[in-house]
């Protein structure tokens, strides 16, 4: 005799997965197929900010608003649950965006910026369900498109930080199409207008690399490309950000064990590699003499600006101005005219202690969705893909470079915390075409879903007692 374990939710699932077990409309495979070529076409886009359109605006962005109707067309033709993650972080801070904007010194400037965080999260809300959506193969290849993408953009980084002659030949060409800020020469910023948003877009793309599990070799290799693209736009938070994001995911990966033989081989691979690296550069004086100057010799002026703008900006924190805030996008430093560099207290200063709340819980609910799937793997003993460490590492990145850099809009970032929540939403919900399968296979009775890596539909087979 087969018993076959139940399931909470068995009551309901065989129903919906005979539904889902007819094909699909022609309606919705049509724009199945929009939905998908427009995803490819966004991690394309997302590269591009040197063109400077209005509010701060990107050519991604007006793809955005051109698809998100598209997508919400399709996940409701597919039937697809929508859930809205972060919606309690997100509630506040947009609460204590409008309190601080009534009394602003600048109304209109506070609106844009709340009209623009709003686009944002519904396009993170869309971009979650969409990934839940779709079928594990079609986002590895989207991933393979971003890890392509960032990839080729590193070898413009660091061919423009190489050959200052290729350099000035992009500036003049990217000029064409609008005026470029090159008061961060020679620093290098391919196609972005500012280092620092070149170097966070590179960071993040660690994220689709680690994810699509390429070959150690290839994914050895073109990490090396990633590093060497950051150092090329000498943007120290981002380095720090790597540096401690790497740290954090040795020490998970030898704590979920199984990864010892492989950190052997890379401490070796990285050492050769460390070695050629240290020996081409010392062929190359002048590079080496860039390199310095951009990053050892000028982390005290950079330090110093800092603490300057913290400094400033913690006086106006600890004052009743904080309560309510002065506005978003009101204050700037009355010396250096910038902002505080600082999400943190960016928050603070501006959208008071409402909208302080609201980021600390937006990031705590992002931060116990990437704990869940890394318990998840550890319980299940599947390391093969640990997407837990990798999504850890990720947002622990991003708190160290929002420490230096407000880095809240960042495009690249919610895509990322888009794919955590697809991977944390897959994982407690099996998609219905799993269990559409077991349906046929165990009779009306499903199996109990074994837990599984994110954004994947591998399961073990399901126990069965004999008797």
């Amino acid at each position: 005799m087969i018993k076959a374990q139940q399931h909470p939710l068995n009551v309901h699932l065989p129903a919906a997965a005979s539904a889902a077990a007819r094909p699909p409309s022609r309606l919705s495979l049509v724009l199945k197929f929009i939905v998908v070529t427009y995803l490819l076409g966004m991690v394309v886009f997302s590269v591009e900010q040197f063109l400077t359109l209005p509010q701060g605006l990107n050519l991604v962005d007006f793809l955005n608003l051109l698809f998100i109707p598209v997508c919400w067309l399709y996940l409701i033709r597919i039937r697809q649950a929508i859930r809205f993650p972060f919606a309690l972080g997100m509630w506040f801070i947009l609460l204590g965006s409008f309190l601080g904007t009534f009394i602003s010194t600048n109304p209109l400037a506070s609106f844009i910026y709340i009209t623009k965080e709003v686009y944002l999260y519904v396009w993170f809300v869309t971009l979650t369900a969409v990934f839940t959506s779709l079928e594990p193969g079609v986002v590895r290849r989207v991933l393979l498109v971003w890890t392509a993408v960032v990839v080729l953009h590193g070898i413009l980084l660091v061919v423009e930080f190489v050959s200052l002659d290729f350099y000035k030949f992009i500036i003049s060409f990217l000029g064409r199409f609008g005026p470029l800020d090159t008061r961060y020469y020679p620093r290098s910023t391919g196609l972005f207008q500012n280092p620092v948003w070149a170097a966070l877009f590179q960071l993040m793309g660690f994220v689709p690399l680690l994810l699509v599990r390429l070959r150690r070799e290839l994914s050895l290799l073109l990490g090396m490309v990633l590093l060497l693209s950051i150092l090329a736009t000498a943007s120290l938070g981002s380095l720090s950000a790597l540096l401690g994001a790497s740290v954090l995911a040795v020490i998970l990966l030898l704590l979920m064990g199984g990864h010892l033989k492989f950190f052997v081989w890379l401490a070796a691979v990285m050492t050769i590699a460390a070695g050629l690296f240290l020996f081409t550069i010392r062929q190359f004086p002048d590079v080496l003499n860039r390199l310095e100057h951009l990053t050892t010799d000028r982390a005290t002026h950079t330090a110093e600006e800092r603490l300057s703008l913290w400094g400033g900006g913690t006086e106006v924190l600890f004052s009743p101005r904080s309560i309510l805030g002065v506005g978003p996008d009101n204050y700037r430093d009355f010396l250096e005219n910038k902002t505080l560099h600082n999400d943190t207290l960016e928050f603070g200063v501006e959208r008071g202690v409402i909208g302080l709340l609201g980021l600390v819980l937006l990031a705590g609910e992002a931060l116990i969705s990437a704990v869940k799937i890394l318990l998840n793997q550890i319980r299940s003993r599947d390391t093969a893909q640990p997407s837990g460490v990798i999504f850890l590492a990720m947002l622990f990145a991003v708190v160290l470079e929002s420490n230096a850099h407000q880095v809240f809009h960042f495009r690249s970032l919610w895509l990322g915390m888009a794919l955590l929540e697809a991977s944390f939403i897959r994982m407690i919900f099996p998609s219905i075409e799993v269990a559409a399968k077991r349906v046929e296979l165990w009779g009306e009775k499903l199996q109990a879903p074994t837990k599984s890596s994110p954004l994947s539909d591998r399961r073990d087979p399901p126990s069965v007692e004999a008797g």
